[in-house]
């Protein structure tokens, strides 16, 4: 039997809406199998819609989110709080809702980059430490 690589890195950019086979799905579902070991997710540009899932704070070892330029929607989850050695997260150009001033600004020392939708007139996101803010 062979081993399974480690798999570090992911960036799914722009791939549009084509429609997935079973071979697709199956290929998914090995993703899933080793997305534990992920240490960098550019997953952007994908009209990716609906909320970005709790079980995002499993990922222990992730550095680099950046989920910038799609459709996602609902709250920050607060579980992005686990993630103790992320270093960049852009979740700027969605329809995301909630406080990252909570989440992140207080306990990551270590993140260099954090972008969000967190100006403009009535901005949706809170976010004291940003360093991009992008209006929606």
């Amino acid at each position: 039997m062979r081993r399974i690589p480690f798999v570090h890195s992911v960036a799914l950019q722009a791939i549009g809406t084509h429609k997935l086979s079973i071979p697709h799905i199956l290929a998914c579902f090995f993703f899933i199998i080793v997305i534990l070991c992920l240490i960098h997710a550019t997953i952007d540009q994908n009209n990716i819609a609906g909320p970005i899932p709790s079980e995002i704070g499993n990922l222990s070892v992730l550095r680099i989110l950046h989920l910038d330029y799609n459709q996602l929607s609902g709250v920050i989850p607060s579980e992005l709080d686990n993630l103790e050695k992320l270093q960049s997260v852009t979740l700027d150009r969605n329809n995301l809702t909630g406080n990252l001033t909570d989440i992140f600004c207080v306990n990551h020392n270590g993140i260099n980059t954090i972008e969000a939708d967190c100006s403009g007139a009535s901005p949706k996101v809170e976010c004291s430490c940003c360093l991009g803010c992008s209006p929606q």
